[in-house]
């Protein structure tokens, strides 16, 4: 029996009371921090701080656009210097007029632009005389720069002259640029801001002679782009305008007002001042004027900015400060994605005068801010929230481990005295601790002891005696002491003799039986269930001819505990956390016959014992699932036997069985490894062979197959046999396709279209055929669905007179609205193939009528060409229950029949459409005149109102006298007969010219309108292009 050893003693689910406590107060604790975590969603504090933040940012901008704002309009508002360079640029005008000389900058000029350069915060000055501006030449100016606008020196070093003459650098006692110019000289010096200045300045009102502000995207030196105020000069006598003085305001002025670092600490901000160029709905473009921040700055290109609005959801009606429902977002095609820049904007208002566009009034100030620094003060606020409650969590949890194991040592103590009062399967006395309620567990775990220990005695006495064919077995790793219980030969009859219920043995003789036991079973199965951590492995074992399952349970438990009387004491020795294997073998034998008995009625044809269908495509997939790179090569092989109908029907169905089972135990010659053959239907069987290399392999193979079926008869009687006979097809994986329905699909159009051909051969998959032919095959049903369900809309393509350009009709096209057949050529070769072309018929007049009825007010008094089937007709009843039902919204005689020319007319048809045009007033049409069966003989029998010719005569009709030819022989002979031509097919202006000049009454095509769902007239160009080209022509034709 087993003993109970003191360290081997295990308890499932069990928990200290240390960690018991620890969980409660952590709980309370977790209580706590989510009603912080609530109160502070409920109380949104985040976002509060987050709106703060933006308020600060938002009166920022608004701080400095009005700064902006004041200090530009200081700047032109200062009339005290801009008054007296008028006067005195009217006394230089003066002077020129009545002299008739060129203008001569005096002193005056000069030395008040120099004033105004010293003494005004502006980077520098220019004024350009020119009373001839539309006239490129030499412009009289100077231009003045402050190179240094902080610091102002007494000896004027800062101050150079930009443009102007020389003389007047010694004059004002300034000196030269680098890139000095005496004088502006607009044939050679393009885009320069004197140009533009005077562009813009000589289209303003004389009588207003007001100033205004602009920036052109294209000026810019090497400092970056300014921006500059422009006073026209008029004359103020006669209004004429004879040039412009412009106050220059620099980047790094714009720079001293719009400091960037304020919006950000991390100095991602900046400050851009930009125009507005253009508006939609969910953008805006803006022209960069200034953009004061490095790390924005480096994102724009070409000084073009583009944005999408985006809510604001700091919104907030309630301030007095007028805010914006939606903040700017910027677009830059070479950021980071993580980077979201936003900006707030102002518009800078510089005068209240209305400026035209060219003078850049729309002039925006931005806050550009990346939208993350709105919510750092409160993720901040969120992090240090967190660390003080992860350091209490700490704190706290020290605190409660101490306590709890203060209280937990009593009972842990109790424990240890429990597993060291049993001895040899016995309960000693265990030592009182004087609690009580320790005490009174104590007295109760004595006396279930007790009764335990019996329960085990009497179960053992059980299996004794009951001879179940089971056997346990326990191996103690740590001991190496083998324990088990139960007889193999209750399995396997005769297997031990004289075999012990219960044996204990070492680990050395326990492995050497096991390896003798399972040196001669073979695992057909295995599962490892990961939730109880147990392995099970089904095990086949012959024992005396016979088969035997076994199903072996194996399972590793760690701090097992178990109790055998006969055990010494030393086992006491073990280890605390010692891991015992536990396993079980059972006889599994009844079961598992069922299974393989249920398995293969699952996975095989009973009649041919080859793979069934589900089976063989399981296989098949899996196959191709492991194939992942596509680098292994198969063929999918299909047979059709040809005779089995016929067999079962004459010799009877169990004759046709015996044919099946011989074809299949044939077929069944293909199966191997990685090769699969199975039976899929009644007649038809699949194989599934893999090859090295060479297609032949396969081809040889299916060659032997066919040999072996054609030379194998079956005896119905002594003097009557029946020869085996098959039609095959062959796709290729993955050559054709690489997934199981598009190779079954393949291989099947493989195999009929070789059975059509010929019974009995052997057909490749040809992709040429199978995009020809399949949708004849395949296409039975789809055909079916597109007739019933009316799978079809018409687009209407106007046909044009070829004298003014009106639409005279417009002619009816069918489109296929089915997902299977796409093209109506597809339709037409379906319909014939299936007998269905009255079907087609119908649907298509009943089709037209319809769209004609619902759209009656756009066709009026337009003609409707309908395309009709040459060789059907409507049923004359049918065809007129069809007028009735619209004999109120369409004019019959705006009819025309245009006969289309799949094939050669049927005269009957003919004669019936004719008669039912006849009595509608209906007209006819012959279609594509000039190919195919649409000749002569055709017009002859039709005798028909319009004749169309064929686009294939219209193509690149301007440029080949040989079609040339053929078309003026049909106009002349149409003409003769008063039968109208509509040519077909124009695309280019110069077949169209060529045609009107020919004499064609009508014109159809791409270069005048494609068919369209919706009715549309053609482009006014087009109309007043054959109007042109008729006039051109005489208004006339040459025939």
């Amino acid at each position: 029996m087993f003993k109970m050893n003191k360290n081997d003693i295990k308890f499932k689910n069990r928990h200290s009371i240390t960690s018991i406590m620890i969980l409660s107060f952590l709980a309370v604790l977790l209580i706590q921090l989510l009603v912080l975590f609530f109160n502070f969603i409920l109380l949104r504090t985040d976002y509060k701080l987050e709106q703060n933040t933006y308020r600060y940012i938002f009166e920022k901008v608004e701080s400095r656009s009005r700064e902006l704002e004041r200090h530009l309009t200081d700047l032109w508002a200062n009339t005290e210097y801009m008054n007296q360079m008028t006067d005195f640029s009217q006394i230089v005008y003066d002077e020129h007029v009545n002299s008739g000389k060129d203008f001569v900058i005096d002193k005056d000029i000069s030395g008040s632009l120099l004033d105004m350069v010293e003494l005004m915060e502006i980077s520098g000055a220019f004024i350009v005389f020119d009373d001839n501006p539309d006239v490129l030449g030499i412009k009289k100016t100077i231009h003045l720069e402050d190179t240094n606008i902080q610091t102002k020196f007494a000896d004027k070093s800062d101050i150079i002259l930009k443009v102007g003459e020389e003389k007047i650098a010694g004059d004002l006692g300034v000196y030269l640029k680098n890139d000095w110019r005496p004088f502006i000289d607009t044939r050679t010096m393009s885009k320069t801001i004197y140009e533009k200045a005077i562009k813009v300045a000589k289209t303003s009102n004389p009588r207003e002679n007001k100033g205004f502000w602009f920036s052109p995207a294209d000026v810019a030196d090497s400092k970056g782009r300014s921006i500059y105020f422009i006073q026209p000069l008029f004359d103020k006598h006669t209004g004429i305008f004879y040039g412009v003085i412009g106050i220059e305001v620099g980047d790094e002025l714009i720079n001293e007002i719009l400091r960037y670092t304020e919006l950000s600490e991390s100095g991602k901000g900046a400050y851009i001042l930009a125009n507005e160029k253009y508006v939609s709905v969910t953008n805006t473009n803006y022209d960069v004027i200034s953009i004061q921040g490095p790390y924005v700055k480096r994102f724009v290109k070409d000084n073009e900015l583009f944005t999408h609005k985006i809510k604001n959801k700091y919104y907030n009606e309630t301030y007095k400060t007028q805010d914006n429902k939606y903040l700017t977002a910027l677009d830059f095609k070479d950021a980071d994605k993580s980077m979201n820049l936003i900006a707030i904007q102002m518009p800078i208002r510089l005068s209240t005068k209305d400026q035209s566009r060219d003078t850049d009034a729309n002039w925006y100030l931005m806050g550009v801010i990346d939208k993350d620094e709105l919510e750092i003060y409160s993720k901040e606020l969120i992090k240090s929230i967190a660390e003080t409650l992860l350091l209490s969590l700490v704190i706290d949890g020290f605190i409660i481990y101490f306590v709890s194991y203060l209280i937990g040592y009593p009972l842990r103590k109790l424990s240890n005295d429990i597993k060291e009062s049993y001895t040899k399967g016995s309960l000693r006395k265990i030592k009182h601790m004087n609690i009580y309620e320790i005490d009174n567990i104590i007295d109760t775990i004595e006396v279930l002891s007790q009764r335990l220990l019996s329960s085990s005695k009497k179960f053992q006495g059980i299996l004794d005696s009951a001879s179940i064919p089971i056997i346990a077995v326990e191996q103690d790793e740590a001991s190496g002491v083998v324990y088990k219980m139960g007889e193999l030969s209750s399995i396997f009859p005769g297997y031990i003799n004289n075999e012990k219920f219960e044996v204990r043995m070492s680990a050395e003789e326990y492995d050497k039986a096991s390896r003798y036991f399972y040196s001669d079973t073979i695992i057909i199965d295995s599962i490892y269930d990961i939730e109880k951590d147990t392995q099970i492995d089904i095990r086949k074992k012959i024992w005396n001819g016979e088969s035997y399952y076994i199903r072996v349970i194996t399972r590793q438990v760690k701090n097992y505990w178990k109790s055998y009387e006969d055990v010494s004491d030393d086992s006491n020795e073990a280890s605390d956390k010692k891991t015992v294997t536990l396993q079980v073998i059972m006889d599994y034998t009844k079961e598992m016959t069922e299974k393989i008995k249920i398995q293969k009625e699952r996975d095989f044809d009973i009649l041919t014992d080859l793979l069934n269908r589900l089976s063989f495509k399981e296989r098949v997939e899996d196959y191709i699932e492991k194939d992942i790179r596509k680098t292994k090569k198969a063929a999918m092989v299909m047979w059709d036997l040809d005779n089995l109908k016929y067999v079962n029907d004459t010799y009877g169905h169990d004759f046709g069985d015996s044919y099946i089972k011989c074809a299949g135990n044939i077929i069944g010659m293909l199966q191997g490894k990685d090769s699969f053959v199975a039976r899929v239907s009644g007649d038809e069987f699949f194989a599934f062979i893999q090859y090295e290399a060479d297609k032949n392999e396969i081809r040889r193979k299916i060659e032997n197959i066919k040999i072996k079926l054609d030379n194998t008869n079956l005896k119905v009687s002594d003097d009557i046999s029946v020869r085996v006979r098959a039609t095959s097809g062959i796709a290729w994986y993955p050559d054709d396709a690489c997934v199981y329905d598009d190779l079954h699909r393949l291989v099947d159009f493989a195999m009929y279209t070789a059975k059509n051909s010929q019974k009995g051969s052997i057909g490749e998959f040809s992709k040429e055929i199978y995009d020809r032919n399949y949708i004849l095959i395949s296409g039975r049903e789809d055909l079916n669905k597109f007739i019933d369900e009316k799978q079809v809309k018409f687009a209407f393509q106007p046909i044009v007179s070829a004298t003014d350009g009106e639409i005279f009709a417009y002619e009816a096209l069918m489109r296929s609205m089915s997902d299977k057949i796409k093209s109506v050529g597809d339709i037409m070769r379906l319909a014939k193939s299936q007998s269905k072309l009255l079907d087609i018929e119908n649907l298509t007049f009943e089709g037209v009528f319809e769209t004609v009825s619902k759209n009656a007010e756009k066709f009026k008094d337009k003609h409707i060409f309908i395309n009709s089937i040459a060789s059907t007709s409507i049923p004359e009843q049918r065809f007129y229950k069809l007028l009735d039902n619209y004999r109120n919204t369409i004019d019959y005689s705006k009819i025309v029949v245009e006969i289309i020319e799949s094939e050669e007319v049927d005269l009957n048809s003919l004669s019936i459409k004719q008669k039912l045009a006849g009595e509608i007033k209906a007209q006819i049409a012959i279609d594509d005149f000039g190919s195919g069966y649409a000749t002569e003989s055709w017009l002859l029998q039709v005798n028909p109102n319009f004749v169309k010719i064929d686009m294939s005569l219209i193509r690149d009709i301007d440029k080949d006298t040989e079609r040339q030819s053929i078309v003026e022989n049909i106009l002349k002979y149409t003409k003769e007969r008063k039968i109208k031509v509509i040519c077909e097919g124009v695309e280019t202006h110069q077949e169209m010219k060529q045609l009107i000049n020919m004499g064609a009454d009508f014109i159809q095509g791409f270069y005048l309108a494609k068919p369209d769902f919706e009715i549309k007239d053609i482009n006014e160009e087009k109309k007043r292009e054959i109007q042109v080209l008729n006039v051109l022509n005489g208004g006339g034709h040459s025939f």
